[in-house]
């Protein structure tokens, strides 16, 4: 005797899948015992997306976010988790109607937080715990990577007008720097949820990009006037600042922490060091210069939409989509 599977294997759990909640919200006239939200409440924890996916499968989907919602008002036990429930099928019932596998992955996915307004910027922790957002309703929001849950806010920015453009942890994740199209840049204590430092400069224009050297005691930012700009983080103080003829949209601390890279090229962290036998190399939008000096002049044709330097090696991107290597050690 061959067993045969039937066509449709949830048939005979159909009333009891789309209408158990409703039977339980009915009863509550009935003195219930707390064990019994107890029990709904860890079934949500361990089988919500079971049972949306069987929904799906059954076309009553809609049923059960209606009856979520229903839920979530008229129970006052575990209401968060009843809430989160029917926000999370509400807003992703499109995706698990169409392919109810996706419950999973997909659906997961999109399941984004609110900050109330856009979000402008996010980063992670060096550990990959934590992640900062920043919006444009002034707060800077700390999230656990594994669960999504919030952990901190970070409030300090006073006009609306003023976006915070990027963010970026210290190594020992106890510092956040922010950087604002209020021409500054701002210094948050993890900790104790505090304002450290305001770092005034970049006067006339918004600052684009702020990260911290790999010992803590600097800070370097970025703005679109074309300056680039290093920061003592103890005092607060300005200690460098670097003029281009380009905007600068990458930086980063070369691992010795002697020189500041730049997606234009390595600038000197100690000044003196740019009349040294160090090989630093940065392209203007005329000139490749090498430890401060002109060295190769650019015809039009040659100047760089990006730059790539290592040691003797420079790599410039053009407009036209060719690449120019340039050996410097062969030329000079």
């Amino acid at each position: 005797m061959t067993l045969q599977s039937h066509p449709d294997p949830l048939f005979d759990l159909r009333y009891s899948c789309t209408y158990w909640l409703d039977h339980f919200i009915n009863s509550t006239s009935v003195e219930q015992p707390e064990s019994l939200d107890d029990q709904i409440s860890n079934f949500f924890k361990h089988h919500f997306l079971h049972w949306l996916e069987s929904l799906s499968l059954i076309g009553e989907l809609r049923h059960g976010i209606l009856i979520l919602k229903k839920l979530s008002v008229c129970h006052t036990r575990h209401q968060t988790i009843f809430k989160e429930a029917e926000r999370f099928a509400s807003a992703n019932a499109m995706i698990i109607q169409e392919a109810p596998l996706q419950t999973y992955s997909a659906a997961l996915i999109f399941l984004l937080e609110d900050h109330g307004s856009w979000v402008n910027a996010v980063a992670f922790s060096p550990d990959g715990q934590t992640v900062a957002s920043a919006s444009s309703n002034k707060t800077i929001r700390l999230w656990d990577t594994a669960t999504g849950t919030e952990k901190l806010i970070l409030k300090g920015y006073r006009f609306l007008i003023y976006t915070v453009n990027a963010m970026t942890f210290s190594p020992d994740r106890q510092t956040v720097a922010s950087a604002s199209s209020d021409k500054t840049t701002r210094l948050w204590d993890v900790a104790t949820n505090a304002k450290k430092w305001t770092l005034e400069g970049h006067q006339d224009c918004s600052v684009n990009i702020v990260i911290f050297s790999p010992n803590r005691q600097m800070v370097a930012s970025a703005s679109v006037n074309r300056t680039i700009r290093l920061w003592d983080k103890a005092t607060s103080t300005q200690k460098q600042i670097h003029r281009s003829d380009m905007i600068a949209t990458a930086l980063w601390f070369s691992t010795d922490g002697c020189y500041l890279n730049t997606d234009r090229g390595s600038l000197p962290l100690d000044l003196k060091a740019s009349n040294s036998s160090n090989n630093l190399i940065f392209v203007h939008e005329k000139w490749v210069r090498r430890n401060g000096q002109h060295l190769i002049w650019l015809p039009s044709q040659y100047r760089a939409t990006c730059v790539l330097t290592r040691e003797h090696t420079v790599i410039l991107g053009h407009y036209s989509g060719a690449l120019t290597f340039l050996w410097l050690n062969r030329i000079i």
